[in-house]
């Protein structure tokens, strides 16, 4: 798949949400318990190396930036 056509924008689409007691340094991210966040893919933007980041805006009201590879789609 094209790096540059994995989301468009109106993508609904989901990231993991780790809370770290310190268990991390020990065991790693597969000890960790993960809720989902889940957002709507609302611009893109040409990162470093011309890699495209997306722009989410999220259910709870924040934004951010993120490579596709850290996104997943919703229901999956």
């Amino acid at each position: 798949m094209n790096r540059l056509t994995k989301w468009s924008i109106g993508s609904r689409v989901t990231r993991p949400v780790r809370f770290d007691d310190g268990t991390w340094m020990r065991e790693g991210d597969s000890c960790m318990e993960s809720a989902l966040r889940h957002g709507l893919v609302i611009g893109t933007v040409i990162g470093h190396r011309f890699d495209v980041l997306y722009e989410v805006a999220w259910d709870d009201g924040a934004t951010g930036r993120y490579f596709g590879h850290g996104l997943d789609a919703e229901g999956e």
